[in-house]
């Protein structure tokens, strides 16, 4: 998904579970999952890398950007600028 809302009451709840998930998906090493799916190219993975830096607000995990490995990591930005 693009975004989840979540209840600010369940926001430290839901990001602890989700960093627990996305470890039991993908493992320690996400970039090298064969489950993870990768960026069609280098362009496509430096555009996104470039909406997650100008997202605006909290980088809770993930974000880093591989343009050689076309890979993205599985990125939690909390309360992201609505506009970006």
């Amino acid at each position: 998904p693009d975004y989840v809302f979540v209840h600010e009451s369940r926001i430290k709840e839901f990001i602890e579970t989700v960093q627990v998930k996305f470890k039991q998906m993908y493992g320690e090493k996400p970039e090298g999952s064969e489950l993870q799916g990768k960026m069609i190219n280098e362009f496509h993975t430096e555009r996104v890398g470039k909406l997650i830096e100008g997202a605006g607000g909290t980088l809770v995990c993930g974000g880093k950007v591989s343009k050689e490995l076309k890979h993205i990591e599985p990125t939690i930005i909390l309360h992201p600028d609505l506009n970006s």
